[in-house]
């Protein structure tokens, strides 16, 4: 589709008049975003007076906290810097995901971990001159041989999550990129665009930069358009990653722990309950 698509932006720039009826609905919705995504690189980079010509050298961080920090330093410094307030709940319930270049289908983990997120009213907090709407940093159990270690003092700092507020996504994505290319040097990129989305079109761009020591970050965004009334669906994400690329081992590695603990507690309960007949008479 890729191919078919730069052939047909090569051919129309090539023609005075292009029949795009040669082409089905699919490559004509990635003729359409791969058209506004290069304008708007070009509007972008014609006002921006940043460049990215260095390669970055160091590991990612998410404001200065090391990888691997556990809940209680990493609360600390983030209240301490005035990012956080004592507002910021702690949950444990919840789930975890890996780190990955699909956040959307990222695999997830469940009770692997807990996680520590604040929520920002509109004019809060902004970063590169956005709004955040929420943050969230995923902390993972550590293990000792199969002992799960919960306590706040020994989980371990590995993604954060910081949803930005964004007015158009096209046009954000290609400002960040931008922004992000000064820093870390040119990221990769992807895009997918899925027609046929339950009535809608569904849009998707990622851009990923990488650190040492298999640190990285990603930006993604993700909308829906109507393809009757072309009006954009109330969902949307607009989502800036943190992370360690390499925490997916370590992952599994606790959910097999988990598996080895239920067990242990059930062959506990049986043989607590080895005399039980109650009921059975």
């Amino acid at each position: 589709a890729l191919l078919m698509t730069l052939a047909a932006l090569t051919s129309f720039a090539l023609a005075e008049s292009y029949d795009f009826s040669t082409h089905d609905t699919q490559t004509l919705n990635e003729i359409d975003a791969a058209i506004r995504s290069e304008l708007l690189k070009r509007a972008i980079s014609g006002v921006s007076t940043l460049s990215y010509d260095a390669t970055y050298e160091g590991e990612i961080m998410f404001r200065g906290i090391p990888w691997g920090t556990n809940y209680s330093d990493a609360r600390q410094m983030l209240t301490s810097s005035g990012f956080f307030t004592d507002k910021c709940g702690i949950g444990s319930y919840n789930y975890l995901y890996e780190w990955s270049l699909d956040p959307y289908n990222a695999q997830i983990y469940h009770d692997c971990g807990i996680w520590l997120e604040q929520g920002f009213r509109a004019g809060d907090r902004k970063v590169a001159g956005y709004d955040v709407s929420t943050t969230r940093l995923y902390f993972m159990y550590t293990l000792d041989g199969n002992t799960i270690k919960r306590d706040a003092n020994d989980v371990e700092l590995f993604m954060v999550i910081m949803g930005l507020k964004v007015t158009d996504h096209d046009l954000s994505f290609a400002d960040l990129v931008q922004k992000l290319n000064s820093i870390y040097g040119e990221g990769d990129e992807w895009s997918h665009v899925n027609p046929n989305w339950g009535g809608d079109t569904k849009y998707e761009k990622w851009a990923a930069w990488y650190g040492e020591n298999n640190t990285s970050v990603l930006l993604y965004m993700m909308y829906e358009r109507d393809n009757d009334t072309q009006v954009i669906s109330s969902y949307s994400i607009f989502d800036l990653y943190y992370g360690k690329t390499d925490c997916e081992p370590q992952l599994v590695a606790i959910s097999h722990a988990l598996e080895h603990e239920k067990k242990e507690q059930e062959i506990q309960k049986l043989l607590e309950n080895a005399n039980n007949i109650d009921g059975l008479i």
